[in-house]
């Protein structure tokens, strides 16, 4: 696609236009909710129109080279090069339009609407019937940079960490945009400390389910605070996040049963709640400083 074709292509209003390709990998399979992720890789040179939609739209840019683009949503407009890292952000209920012009490598990111209203009705956030993110085309954001690699790590190894981990981030996510990409900004007069009953009944949840893969809404609603202020709060009193803690958890029980000879190793690493045997030893090396192997040899 020429210069000449990209011009032209903005300026006619695609109708049915379908962006050919596939996702190579697509969150479908993992069962996550609230935020729908996808990798898309080498997608050939073409226009695509979406038509409007009930969520809104992060794109996070991965081709190595740069790539001529030219984009348009409602108002708004973008005409240049795009690079590996530049973000696009688009609000729910907009129809978009893109034309490109070598292969191009993204991440797509849609987060339902209603899980955006629920992260604002749990941390003060005033809007009026509807959040509107603010657009923003090919910036850079370090932020939902991160989160959108931990995502795909995540997603390839086939969610090793389980659901609770994955609603971490989820959360981390509509929490920032609710910062960075609306007018308003959460209510900072929220609590900012969490008692020691909440602690306990936090640690009790966790030590009693360690073997479960439970999500973060499940301990909320168990322990009475809020997904969005649970981590966060939870982290900053005993310097661990929800999923650190419960993998420190798992390890403990875990060196206990690698004293009982009896149990293989990829029994014990089921018993405890790990996802499979690999993800036990990477999780068990970096706390213990050993294998789970050498660790039990040391028992003998």
């Amino acid at each position: 696609m020429n210069d000449h074709s990209l011009q032209n292509s903005s300026q006619r209003k695609p109708t049915e236009i379908q962006m050919i390709g596939k996702p190579v990998l697509h969150c479908e399979e993992l069962g996550w909710k609230n935020i729908e992720f996808s990798q898309w890789i080498q997608v050939k040179p073409q226009e695509a129109y979406a038509p409007p939609m009930d969520k809104h739209l992060i794109v996070v840019h991965m081709t190595p080279q740069p790539v001529k683009m030219r984009e348009s949503a409602d108002r708004y407009q973008y005409e240049g090069y795009v690079h590996a890292g530049e973000i696009n952000v688009l609000s729910s209920g907009e129809e978009s339009f893109c034309a490109w012009d070598r292969d191009l490598t993204f991440l797509r990111l849609e987060i339902h609407s209603s899980f955006l209203h629920q992260i604002a009705d749990q941390t003060n956030f005033s809007y009026h019937q509807q959040i509107e993110l603010e657009h923003s085309f090919h910036q850079p954001d370090s932020k939902i940079f991160q989160i959108s690699q931990w995502l795909l790590d995540e997603f390839r190894k086939g969610a090793p960490n389980g659901t609770l981990y994955f609603d971490s981030l989820a959360n981390l996510l509509g929490i920032h945009l609710l910062q960075n990409y609306t007018a308003k900004k959460i209510d900072t007069s929220q609590p900012d400390v969490i008692s020691k009953q909440q602690i306990n009944r936090i640690l009790e949840f966790l030590h009693a389910y360690y073997q479960k893969n439970f999500t973060l809404e499940e301990l909320s609603t168990a322990v009475h605070i809020s997904s969005s202020h649970l981590v966060r709060l939870f982290k900053e009193a005993t310097h661990l996040t929800p999923h650190q803690y419960l993998i420190k958890i798992r390890i403990d029980h875990a060196k206990q049963l690698l004293e009982q000879p009896e149990l293989s190793i990829g029994e014990i690493a089921h018993e405890v709640g790990f996802f499979d045997q690999s993800h036990f030893y990477r999780y068990f090396k970096r706390i213990v400083g050993i294998t789970p192997r050498a660790y039990r040899n040391q028992q003998r």
